[in-house]
């Protein structure tokens, strides 16, 4: 069955329809896919392109589910279109600000909403009901009615109306708004909106075909008449909204003239401008001669011109540019367009900018930096006065000219450099090395800037180039300066370095920093000048030589507070200089050296040949500081000595044997030591109440003859000695109280030797003695005094010492006395009683018995107290020289003479190995022995323990003698060692109580210490110390 008319013109609508929108949704996607605008109309186009391919496929697909599949691809492209063309309308009017990332997800609810809706539709049937298939021809067509239509269809159609409608105000607002230039693309914009809305209203009111949906065709045909707007009137090569914007934006003056020479639009400045007659106040309307002044009325509207007049405006002189554009194109009828520019201002700032290039020019020509200009040839094109003074080529030599100021070696840096400023980058401060018209090398720094013309290529390069080779100079002898100085700390602070391999080190860190071959340092004696150090290889300038002080630029060194500089001998006179005829040096530098504020001498740098340049500040100030080190350890290294000097002296004076010797010494000390040659010592003697002279130097022997004996109130010696504070005069003579008013003493210094006498000495010249003088001179009256002290005491020791030694032989007499006297009568009452009892024993009764027994038990107690006392006594004065004493060999003679004891109370007595001590042997026999038999009779009622260990502290061994007896109180525990203390009754314990304080008096003698560690019950440690032998 054939196809009716109608549907075959349906099908081949869709297929143009669905050819035309692809097309043209590839050309506006392909051809102006960056602007937001385009892309929005490409949306808009592509929505319908998909929408009338996907209507066509379900126009020929034969079964219901797949018609309903394109159904439901179509309307994607349906549900887009509306959003889509609201956003163009929205974009092409101008309104971008709407299109915010709020308003595009709203615009996306809806699309979403309906697909979904539609693709659930078997669910629910809120988009359609009751939909199949009808048999048109050979074709089955999907039975779609209003009547079969949903809720959610008609939500879908309100919505797209609505959006339709928003769109179509808009588009259709701004047709009417437009100039006439743009009403043929506007005309386009609103065929192509209104077609839609016709066939779309056909379509849902029936009066269409039935079944056949003619929306997408009507799309498909305005979209058809949007092309023609792309194609032929550039609807998207420029949007009106934009170039109307930009034309009322314009402060230059635009008319646009009819073929008629009329007026038909003009801008805000075009209605304000100067161009007007002054009673025109509307312009639009009417001929552009009549509202234009006399100077720019003449102007053709048929060719494109250009000129420039002058008007008078309110007696003001104004300056307009005025140019016309005939409009040519499709839809032109001979209208054309006059752009008028006031250009006063223009015109002034080029009168200010010809002002500021003169005055540029004079700056350029006075600037104190090189400017030079460099074409991208290389050639000069600028070159002023500075580059000329700096570089030594004159303009006329260099402009047009290759840059010549690029030493050979340089080239290949600055040809890169050159490459990068044309490049367009920019340098600032770069440093870089030039060269001279005479060849000289000069630093500078390099700043450039490049210049464009009008056209933005770059037309030239200006570089800035200030020489800095001063700046450099100076900057390099900053550097040596702080490297000379960390050396020169490093050398000084060196405490393993002696002041000859310091000054050494010195004289080469010099000569290095200067550049001299030759360093020296000299001391001066009467007229004669001697190298004390050098360095270099001078035949006269070696460690040792001497010579002739006026043969020697030191000579006038010492006449000068600062340094004498010689930068070339020659041209500042020394040729005939006996200096220079000595030892021909052509450069010099030295200053003095001052020791204790007097010439020593000179340190000095020097070279054969001048320099050609001189001697920089830095350069200077380092000499002043090696001149004022080498005074300053010069006379360190003279006090040191002096101090080392002194220290021996102290010794002599400390083994003198007396006073005179101790004087003696002292005079002769400080004459050759401290170069005192007129001084005296006196003593106090207290019966005289004086001060009496001792001993003086032979030069105070020489001026003053015999020294005086001072009395109270005599003198200012007197006076001093009485306050006991030291006196410095710089003028003797001058001052009350002196002991001679005669005297040739000028400067003297007085020092008290405490309560023990006063050292003077003097000087006939006046401020003789400087303050290191003064106060070496004290130092030394501190030695003196301890001196004398000893003396003092040493005499009173030595009466106290014969005095003892008298009482001590006394003390032996006196218990070898006592104990000779009363032993014997002793002896005899204690035979007589022991005579008696075995005579009349049987005669006597219990208690005479017992008398007896008491009598003689107590004669036998005295004669051993006695006996103990004795050896006590001898402890000092018999005991035998301290010597090694094998404490091993001391232990087993004590323990064998305890063998009885030991034995009897079944003790256990041990030992470490003992050491060998300073020791008297006997003695220490005897110690042991107490402390072991101590330890053995008080072990109570338990099997005594004891043990002996030894352990070394310092210079001496501490021993211990350990033992489990009943101990004591520790109240106890000094008063064991007093003679004749005894904590237990002679009932319980024998002994004569003298043991312990004998073990006291031997660890004494030995120089030790004893003492005891016990507790009540826990027994007891006996501690006691020995001076170990020198050979531990």
């Amino acid at each position: 069955m054939a196809l009716p008319s109608y549907l075959l013109f349906a099908i081949a609508g869709y297929v143009l329809a669905a050819v035309s929108t692809v097309t043209l949704t590839g050309y506006v996607l392909w051809r102006h896919r960056d602007g937001p605008t385009e892309r929005a109309f490409g949306a808009v186009v592509g929505a319908i392109a998909l929408t009338t391919i996907a209507f066509s496929a379900r126009l020929i697909a034969p079964e219901l589910d797949t018609k309903l599949l394109w159904e439901f691809v179509g309307y994607a492209g349906l549900v887009i279109l509306p959003a889509a063309f609201l956003v163009f309308a929205l974009r092409f009017t101008g309104r971008h600000e709407w299109v915010s990332r709020p308003v595009l997800a709203a615009l996306c609810v809806h699309p979403v909403f309906t697909l979904v809706a539609l693709a659930t539709n078997g669910d629910h049937g809120l988009f359609y009901e009751g939909v199949g298939l009808t048999q048109v021809g050979e074709l089955s067509l999907l039975a779609w009615t209003a009547a079969n239509a949903g809720y959610a269809f008609w939500i879908h159609l309100a919505y797209s109306y609505v959006l339709f409608l928003v769109a179509t105000v808009l588009l259709l607002r701004f047709a009417v708004a437009s100039n006439r230039l743009y009403r043929a693309q506007t005309a386009a914009i609103v065929v192509g909106t209104l077609v839609p809305w016709a066939v779309n209203l056909t379509v849902v009111s029936g009066v269409g075909p039935a079944y056949i949906d003619l929306t997408p065709l009507g799309f498909a045909l305005g979209t058809t008449v949007l092309a023609v707007g792309v194609f032929r009137y550039q609807l998207l090569d420029v949007v009106p909204i934009a170039r109307q914007r930009l034309v009322e934006s314009l402060d230059d003056a635009v008319f646009v003239i009819d073929a008629d020479g009329r007026i038909v639009e003009t801008n805000p400045a075009g209605r304000a401008s100067v161009c007007l007659r002054p009673e025109v106040d509307a312009p639009v309307g009417e001929s552009l001669q009549s509202v234009l002044r006399d100077e720019l009325a003449e102007k053709s509207i048929s060719e494109e011109t250009e000129s420039e007049c002058t008007v008078q405006v309110d007696g003001e002189k104004r300056h307009l540019w005025a140019r016309t554009m005939p409009v040519t194109g499709p839809g032109t009828q001979g209208e054309a367009i006059l752009t008028v520019t006031d250009i006063t201002d223009r015109r002034r700032r080029e009168r200010e900018l010809r002002d500021v290039s003169d005055r540029l020019e004079s700056f350029i020509e006075a600037a104190p930096v090189a400017i030079i200009a460099i074409d991208p040839t290389g050639e000069v094109t600028l070159w002023n006065s500075a580059a000329e003074e700096i570089f030594g080529w004159s303009e006329s030599e260099v402009l047009g000219e290759f840059n010549p100021v690029i030493p050979d070696e340089k080239r290949d840096g600055h040809d890169e450099l050159r490459e990068r400023a044309f490049n367009g980058e920019s340098f600032s401060k770069v440093e870089l090395q030039r060269r001279t018209k005479d060849g000289t090398r000069v630093d500078v720094t390099l700043s450039s800037v490049p210049l464009y013309d009008a056209d933005g290529d770059l037309i030239e390069v200006v570089a800035f180039l200030n020489d800095v080779t001063e700046r450099k100079e100076a900057l390099r002898g900053l550097r040596e300066s702080e490297r000379s100085l960390r050396d020169l700390y490093r050398i000084t602070s060196d405490t393993d370095l002696s002041f000859e391999e310091k000054l050494n080190q010195i004289l080469e860190l010099g000569r290095e920093r200067l550049g001299l071959p030759f360093a020296f340092l000299t001391r001066i004696d009467d007229d004669t000048q001697y190298i004390v150090e050098a360095v270099g290889s001078h035949d006269l300038l070696q460690t040792g030589a001497s010579g002739p002080l006026s043969e020697a630029y030191c000579r006038k060194t010492i006449q000068r507070n600062g340094l004498l500089g010689v930068q070339d001998a020659v041209d500042e006179g020394f040729a005939s200089d006996p200096a220079y005829e000595r030892f021909s040096l052509g450069c010099y530098l030295g200053g003095k050296v001052v020791v204790n504020e007097e010439l020593y001498g000179t340190l000095c740098f020097a070279g054969s040949e001048s320099r050609e340049y001189s001697f920089t500040e830095s350069e200077q100030a380092f000499v002043e500081l090696l001149v004022q080190w080498a005074g300053y350890e010069l006379a360190q290294n003279r006090l040191e000595e002096k101090l080392r000097d002194l220290q021996e002296v102290a010794g002599e004076l400390m083994e003198a044997d007396s006073i005179d010797e101790v004087g003696d010494v002292a005079v002769e000390s400080a004459e050759e030591i401290l170069g005192l040659e007129i001084t005296g010592i006196w003593s106090y003697d207290e019966q005289q109440e004086a001060l009496i002279p001792i001993s003086e130097t032979p030069a105070a022997r020489d001026l003053l003859g015999s020294s005086p004996r001072y009395e109270p109130g005599s003198s200012l010696t007197w006076t001093v000695f009485e306050r006991g504070e030291k006196a410095v005069f710089e003028d003797v003579s001058t001052v009350q109280g002196r002991y001679n008013a005669d005297t040739d003493i000028r400067a003297e210094v007085i020092v008290p030797l405490g309560d023990q006498g006063v050292i003077v000495t003097g000087s006939v010249s006046e401020q003789e003695f400087s303050d290191t003088d003064i106060g070496l001179f004290e130092l030394f009256g501190s030695t003196i005094t301890s001196a004398m002290l000893r003396m003092e005491r040493e005499q009173a020791l030595q009466e106290t010492r014969a005095k003892l030694e008298r009482s001590n032989e006394d003390l032996e007499q006196f218990a070898y006395v006592a104990s000779h006297d009363l032993q014997e009568p002793l002896r005899t009452v204690s035979s007589y009683l022991q005579l008696l009892e075995r005579r009349y024993r049987d005669d006597f009764d219990e208690d005479g018995q017992e008398f007896i027994d008491f009598a003689v038990n107590g004669a036998e107690r005295m004669s051993e107290m006695i006996q103990a006392l004795l050896e006590y006594s001898r402890v000092d004065t018999r005991g035998d020289p301290l010597s090694p004493t094998s404490m091993d060999e001391v232990y087993e003679t004590a323990h064998q003479n305890l063998r009885v004891a030991i034995d009897q109370n079944n003790a256990t007595v041990t030992a470490d190995r003992l050491p060998t001590v300073q020791g008297d042997e006997q003695q220490l026999v005897r110690l042991l022995q107490n402390l072991l038999d101590n330890a053995i009779k008080y072990a109570g009622d338990t099997e005594p323990r004891v043990h002996i260990s030894a352990e070394r502290t310092d210079d001496k061994w501490a021993f211990a003698v350990e033992d489990n007896g009943i101990g004591m109180t520790a109240k106890d525990t000094e008063r064991i060692f007093q003679v004749f203390e005894r904590l237990h009754g002679r009932e319980s314990y024998s002994g004569t109580g003298i043991g312990l304080a004998m073990c006291r008096k031997i660890v004494d003698r030995h120089g030790g210490d004893i003492w005891v560690e016990s507790e009540r019950g826990e027994g007891s440690t006996f501690h006691f110390t020995l001076h170990a032998t020198t050979d531990d």
